[in-house]
């Protein structure tokens, strides 16, 4: 599921049981992976980002800084959205 607004993009889904610490390495418990909600936000941010570049170019992330708050069972539906907050030629910043 994916909800456009203006210079934001938000992206959910359902945490499924490939998608614990437990299934992916990351950790031995089953709730919802540090790499999974990563790869959720990168997923947000990458599909923001293509709005504003050319159709023949993509995106490279060079940072990530997140900090949990909660543990994340699985069937709990989560979510990630991107914010553009500035671009400047090839240069765009986002927050997620």
């Amino acid at each position: 599921m994916e909800e456009k607004e203006l210079k934001k993009l938000k992206v959910s889904e359902k945490v499924t049981r490939d998608k614990l610490a437990v299934s992916v390495g990351s950790g031995s418990v089953e709730v919802y992976a540090t790499p999974m909600v990563i790869a959720l936000m990168e997923k947000a941010a990458a599909a923001l980002a293509q709005e504003f570049i050319e159709d023949d170019c993509t995106t490279v992330g060079t940072a990530v800084s997140i900090e949990h708050i909660a543990a994340t069972a699985e069937g709990v539906e989560v979510f990630a959205e991107a914010e553009l907050i500035s671009q400047n030629g090839r240069s765009i910043m986002q927050v997620l």
